[in-house]
């Protein structure tokens, strides 16, 4: 993730750093079989890592917020768009998740 430039910020304005890395249709045409299982991976984590641990996801996802490492760890752009879940709902997301998994 960018770091946060304060100097550079506001209540509603958030200015990050930049941070190098191929765009994800990129990454995805040109990397191997094994680098792209190793980006995939890296997403997920991006996503549910966040939502079961804190409850929050990035909740723009688009191609253009996202771009990928030379070791296939994922960059994260625009925070402008977050959604935060109360634990109950979690849960409840995570038994389904695993019943459906499970049958």
């Amino acid at each position: 993730m960018p770091e946060v430039i304060e100097d550079l910020s506001a209540p509603r304005l958030l200015t990050t750093t930049w941070l190098e890395g191929r765009p994800m249709a990129q990454f995805a045409e040109e990397a191997g079989t094994t680098q792209r299982e190793a980006a995939a991976l890296n997403m997920f984590r991006a996503w549910y890592v966040p939502f079961y641990g804190y409850g929050v996801i990035h909740g723009d996802p688009h191609l253009g917020n996202y771009s990928v490492n030379a070791d296939a760890s994922i960059n994260l752009y625009d925070f402008g768009c977050i959604r935060v879940f109360p634990r109950v709902f979690r849960r409840r997301c995570g038994r389904a998740i695993s019943r459906a998994t499970h049958r």
